[in-house]
């Protein structure tokens, strides 16, 4: 492979699959308030949606000093090791400008995904990727949406795919996410399968 890759899972168990991902990833007895910390010993790449944090739900109530504040209790649970991206989609283009401002506060936040440049690429009908880049940072993003288990031949085509298009990007890493009720086996194979590539 031609660049380095990190392997998660879209936000902390968010949107489709929530339950089911709670279920399969987290002992019984975890306390919620434990969740990132062991979700960080596992995977090297974490995302966080605004929808993740405790925000109120009028847009138009959300400031960037209480995202920042959010923000960083997360990084309290996080090491050194694991890469922390802000997804801003849900945002509006005033509070994003001001959290780019504030980046150098969030120390160990990597960067913001910028959702504004989105290509996208078809492995097969069921694994769409989207891509987009890092805020900050010189790092391509890649959202994995396959509503299936990826097989194992295609999920080589898919890291191929993957390597290709950070080439001819001229990027040096990819962070890449999966999401969806199969996110949790996908990006286990996906880190396993790369690892002997």
């Amino acid at each position: 492979m031609n660049c380095e890759y990190y392997f998660g899972l879209s936000g902390l168990g968010s949107g489709l699959g929530k339950e089911l991902f709670i279920k399969q990833f987290y002992p019984d007895d975890l306390p919620s308030d434990w969740r990132i910390s062991y979700y960080c010993n596992e995977f090297e790449l974490l995302i966080i949606h605004s929808s993740d944090l405790l925000l109120p739900i009028q847009s138009d109530a959300i400031s960037a000093e209480d995202i920042i504040e959010q923000l960083s209790d997360i990084i309290d649970d996080i090491d050194d090791a694991t890469v922390l991206l802000f997804d801003c989609a849900d945002l509006s283009a005033a509070i994003e400008q001001q959290l780019y401002r504030h980046q150098t506060v969030l120390k160990k936040l990597s960067g913001f995904i910028n959702t504004a440049r989105v290509d996208n690429t078809i492995i097969n009908q069921d694994t769409p990727l989207q891509w987009g880049s890092v805020v900050n940072n010189s790092a391509l993003f890649c959202h994995v949406k396959s509503m299936n288990i990826i097989k194992p031949v295609e999920l080589r085509q898919l890291l191929e795919t993957m390597d290709n298009y950070a080439l001819r990007e001229k990027a040096a890493t990819i962070n890449v996410i999966f999401s969806n009720q199969y996110a949790l086996e996908n990006c286990r194979n996906a880190v396993l399968l790369e690892s002997m590539m």
